[in-house]
């Protein structure tokens, strides 16, 4: 099997950019890993949690469960502005299917939601997270 995290990043990158409603609220601005430094917000970023290799018989893996968190996040001091996008995320990756180039996804499926604030020093400036944690099950064929 080919490794099925790049092919999950080239899944979930296709289907959020696909959303117009999606990208009506953040624009072409949907980052696997981390944002340019100088990305402009609000942006969706995404990030694999965890990935366990399901064995068959004779080690044989049969797929990939892997965990991620995919969230929008603004410069703001609400999550009310952000609500939208990561309701249109919860929406696109939440109880869903698909055939991918080589294989299937198995299974998409919100796992808990998320929620963090960060912030600068003086100047004060606050960073919001909203989405939520995707537990994805991918199968490449070889």
């Amino acid at each position: 099997m080919a490794n099925e995290l790049v092919h999950i990043d080239e899944w979930i990158t296709s289907v959020l950019t696909a959303d117009t409603a999606l990208t009506d609220e953040v624009g072409d601005r949907i980052y696997a890993g981390q944002a340019p430094e100088q990305a402009a917000f609000p942006f969706v970023l995404f990030n694999q949690q965890s990935a366990i290799d399901v064995l068959g018989v004779g080690a044989v893996r049969i797929f990939l469960n892997a965990t991620y968190l995919v969230r929008v996040v603004g410069d703001t001091e609400s999550y009310v502005s952000l609500r939208p996008a990561a309701d249109r995320i919860d929406a696109l990756l939440h109880d869903v299917r698909a055939v991918v180039p080589d294989g299937h996804v198995l299974f998409s499926v919100r796992e808990q939601g998320f929620s963090m604030v960060e912030s600068t020093e003086l100047p004060l400036v606050q960073y919001r997270h909203l989405g939520a944690i995707f537990r994805i099950g991918i199968r490449i064929e070889d």
